[in-house]
């Protein structure tokens, strides 16, 4: 069962939404494809839901339905469900493909974004 509110953290795009946030967008942030038919989706949901809301606030997530959004995640090639996606400055910058753990998730998002850069 949900925890009620924390749906605001994560929100829900189309296509549309995300195409403009891919070009406009500096900062980065991730998208979630998902299918609410999806058994593995289902269990990412409440995951990523559960992360810190202080991660949530350095990265955005956005969740994207990929049974009604085809288009943008055939031309993305996410090829499996549920992927997290993240983006920065118009390229996708790492992919998760499968559940995770909050544990998990935590753990690669902050290494993704507090890693030293060469």
């Amino acid at each position: 069962m949900r925890e009620r509110g924390k749906m605001t953290d994560v929100k829900r795009v189309t296509d549309r939404d995300l195409e403009d946030l891919i070009s406009s967008k500096k900062e980065a942030f991730g998208v979630v494809f998902m299918s609410a038919a999806s058994f593995a989706c289902e269990q990412l949901r409440p995951e990523v839901e559960a992360l810190p809301a202080a991660l949530l606030h350095r990265l955005k997530i956005y969740w994207l339905d990929a049974d009604e959004n085809p288009t943008i995640t055939k031309e993305l090639s996410i090829d499996a469900l549920p992927t997290l996606a993240i983006y920065r400055e118009e390229e996708e910058i790492a992919r998760y493909e499968g559940p995770y753990s909050k544990e998990a998730l935590r753990s690669r998002i902050e290494e993704l974004l507090f890693k030293k850069k060469d």
